[in-house]
């Protein structure tokens, strides 16, 4: 195989992604991302493939997805092309956030420079989140859990509404207190029944 061609839509937490992987100046790739750029759903996608299996978008199951993974004859990837190895448990993690997987000494100093500055921007967004807000709470576990099945996918759920967000002409509940909203018992108490017959009537 001289290329690898993929055209992917709603896998997992890809949107879209369209690319051709060329392989006749190399016999491997090394992709490079920082967490919650969708290398995850990239390996899930190879291993439905694996599997002879179905994706679909994990958040909204009922969109059509796409997956095209073919080679420069426009084949299709065979099934048993395909080996996905796990990623490293816990014990592997650095407590600095840096690579674990020692590929090449510069471009691991090049994503650790880019992870890093991801990481300022972020910290640097939820700090001012965190005083329009005025929440107590861990606003990255509640925004990734807002808009993500999972409470660690805090860019992939700022990546999924940014688009929303950047066309509102108007905050209007900007003023508003985001945990006198989100309070636990009120959460409680919006889950009996008769309170929601209530607000349905």
């Amino acid at each position: 195989m001289q290329t690898l061609k993929l055209d992917l839509e709603h896998c997992y937490e890809i949107s879209k992604l369209e690319h051709s992987f060329d392989f006749t100046q190399c016999k491997a790739v090394a992709l490079y991302a920082p967490n919650g750029t969708m290398k995850s759903s990239l390996a899930l996608t190879f291993q439905d493939i694996a599997d002879k299996k179905v994706s679909s978008d994990r958040m909204f199951p009922n969109r059509p997805t796409k997956r095209s993974v073919i080679d420069e004859k426009d084949n299709e990837l065979e099934p048993e092309s395909v080996l996905i190895i796990q990623p490293y448990g816990d014990d592997f993690k650095s407590n600095e956030k840096t690579s674990t997987l020692l590929v090449n000494a510069e471009l691991r100093k090049n994503y650790e420079e880019l992870n890093k500055e991801v990481e300022e921007a972020k910290s640097g967004f939820l700090s001012c989140l965190k005083e329009q807000s005025g929440s107590k709470k861990d606003l990255e576990t509640e925004i990734s859990s807002a808009f993500t099945k999972t409470s660690d996918q805090f860019l992939t759920a700022i990546k999924r509404v940014s688009a929303e967000v950047e066309e509102q002409s108007e905050v209007p509940f900007a003023d508003i207190p985001y945990d006198l909203v989100f309070d636990p018992k009120i959460v409680e108490i919006l889950q009996q029944e008769q309170i929601r017959e209530a607000l349905e009537d």
